[in-house]
């Protein structure tokens, strides 16, 4: 059977009452009784120590009859039995028998409370009365030594003392009834309230439970239920800053995961995916979220099957796939609570390209400097070994030195001006430039060794153009352009510098008439040390640098570099920069 909690504090409240009633009543009951007999005891004491006073007011008489007279009044005005005893235990007087009686009663001398007062001078005892067969109290006091009275003795039945005592019991018992229904009446009252209380604490708990935590307790008054009601509301209250602090930090991290480009995949021990990104979706072709499938379901590859998935508490493990034409390196981390782990898929395709591009230049640049060094030893030692005798040898010698050093010194120039550009050292001064005055200037520079060529220059710029550039950075561009279009558009060529306008930019196309450039070269013409016909870049004495340079000195003025075939033959290469509307002076006529 189901008891429900008011009927349980009922019954733990009555057990309790009763049982601390009786118990209290058996303690009262006790010490009553301790109490009524103590009093007995010292009213005794008193009425024998009072019976002596009056025997020896009446000068010790030694007549039995008188001695019996004073026992008589004695008892009359004390309600006890006054006993005088001789010191040889005879009975003199007692005032519950007349002298008849006396003459009948046994001798005294063996009387407990007769041996101990004449021993010690008082006596109390509790015994069976033979001569009334009743239980009594006895107090004796001795007389004074000499005397024919030895003992006297006061009495009182104990069935007085008890029947007291059940009074008092009984009326105690009356009381505590009282007192229990009265209590059980309060304690059913307290129950109700109390229940009723923890009821609506129960139902605002239900309601929380079911998700509703707008739920609150309101209990009027005071006492621990209130004060519970107050700290339920609190840690309600708690609860809902921890809910929303832990929504804020998830839609956080939601955010976070979101945001991330890397694929981000969560697995629990058994490697089913329990969260991703919107990235690994992306990655893995899916429409939906693979939560609740295998990883090895969603992304099969034997490089994945070889990572270590549960990698040790706070360490992480990597390997590297391929997945068309990007390569990803996946990285798996034991989550702090043990349970799985937190895949990373990182595209490093532009990394290891980057790596193979510094593995390459570093060739590059120890294939640029192996020739020259070796011409320059070679001559060298052949000038120490006696070529300096012989002046036409000694001046062939001197000069092939001369061409390497200053193929040397052009290098090195390059790869520190592209190094500065790269890490953004390279200081560029960006003003308003009329475009055909310094387009002028570079033709009239590049004269020389066009002519050295029989190359034709060409100038075909609008005159009113301006541009935004830096004046040095844009002549050594167009420079390092026309430069190599004089040296591939062959004896006898014709070299073109334009520039016009493309909306709201002014291009810049330097154009040859040369052999041109096959298709297969045309993405790779910028990187540095790239060179489309290696022998006859070399025989030029070309560094592989000066496209990229190019590259990079446009797009950090913020313009743009490429490539074009040119009709019928030839190559047109072309940059766009920033165009500056700039009014043009009137003239008088105008």
């Amino acid at each position: 059977m189901h008891l429900g909690l008011r009927t349980k504090l009922f019954i733990v409240s009555v057990v309790l009452i009763l049982g601390g009633g009786s118990a209290a009543g058996l303690w009262l009951g006790a010490e009553l009784r301790d109490h009524l007999e103590e009093q007995a005891r010292t009213a005794l004491t008193r009425d024998a120590r009072a019976g002596r006073a009056m025997v020896e007011h009446a000068g010790w008489p030694t007549t039995t009859d008188e001695l019996d007279r004073i026992a008589d009044r004695l008892g009359t005005a004390l309600d006890a039995r006054i006993t005088i005893i001789s010191a040889d235990g005879r009975v003199l007087g007692d005032s519950e028998f007349d002298r008849l009686g006396l003459a009948e009663m046994d001798s005294h001398a063996t009387r407990p409370e007769v041996v101990e007062a004449l021993a010690s001078g008082e006596a109390i005892t509790s015994r069976y009365s033979d001569s009334l067969q009743t239980e009594m109290l006895y107090v004796a006091v001795r007389a004074d030594p000499g005397q024919s009275v030895g003992v006297i003795r006061a009495a009182r039945r104990l069935s007085s003392v008890r029947a007291t005592v059940a009074r008092v019991r009984l009326l105690l018992v009356g009381a505590g009834v009282i007192l229990v229904i009265v209590a059980v009446l309060m304690s059913a009252l307290a129950s109700y309230l109390m229940t009723r209380a923890l009821g609506r604490i129960l139902d605002a708990a239900r309601a929380v439970a079911a998700g509703d935590r707008s739920h609150r307790i309101e209990l009027d008054g005071s006492g621990e239920l209130v004060d519970m009601a107050a700290s339920f509301n609190q840690i309600l209250d708690d609860l809902q800053g921890t809910v929303d602090q832990l929504g804020e930090e998830r839609d956080q991290v939601g955010a976070v995961l979101e945001g991330m480009n890397e694929p981000v995949l969560a697995i629990d021990p058994n490697h089913v995916i329990t969260l991703s990104n919107r990235a690994a979706v992306e990655f893995l072709a899916l429409n939906e979220a693979p939560i609740g499938q295998r990883l090895a379901d969603v992304l099969p590859s034997a490089a994945m099957a070889r990572l270590d998935l549960e990698p040790g508490p706070g360490g992480s493990t990597t390997a590297e796939f391929e997945r068309g034409p990007h390569r990803f390196l996946a990285q798996a981390t034991r989550r702090r609570d043990g349970r799985g782990s937190v895949l990373v898929l990182h595209d490093i395709t532009g990394i290891r390209r980057l790596e193979k591009m510094r593995r390459d230049f570093v060739a590059n640049v120890s294939h640029e400097l192996r020739t020259p060094v070796a011409v320059l030893q070679a001559n060298a030692e052949t000038l120490l070994d006696g070529a300096l005798e012989e002046p036409v040898m000694a001046g062939r010698l001197v000069e092939a030195v001369h061409r390497q050093t200053v193929r040397l010194g052009n290098l090195v120039a390059d790869l520190l001006d592209i190094s500065r550009i790269e890490a953004g050292q390279y200081h560029l001064d960006l003003e308003t430039l009329r475009v055909r005055p310094l387009l002028t200037t570079i033709i009239e520079t590049m004269e020389r060794p066009a002519g050295a060529r029989q190359t034709t220059l060409v100038l075909r710029a609008v005159p009113s153009l301006s541009v935004t550039a830096d004046p040095k950075a844009l002549e050594q561009i167009l420079t390092n352009l026309l430069d190599n279009a004089i040296k591939y558009s062959g004896h006898g060529g014709t070299v073109t510098l334009r520039a016009h306008t493309v909306g709201d930019r002014v291009r810049f196309e330097v154009e040859d008439d040369g052999p041109g450039i096959p298709l297969k070269h045309h993405n790779r013409l910028f990187e540095r040390f790239y060179r489309v016909d290696k022998g006859r870049s070399r025989g030029m004495g070309g560094t592989g640098l000066g496209l990229s340079i190019v590259k990079h000195l446009v797009e950090t003025m913020g313009g743009r570099v490429g490539y074009l075939p040119a009709e019928p033959q030839g190559s047109i290469f072309w940059l766009d920069l920033p165009r500056v509307a700039v009014e043009e002076p009137k003239t008088a006529a105008g």
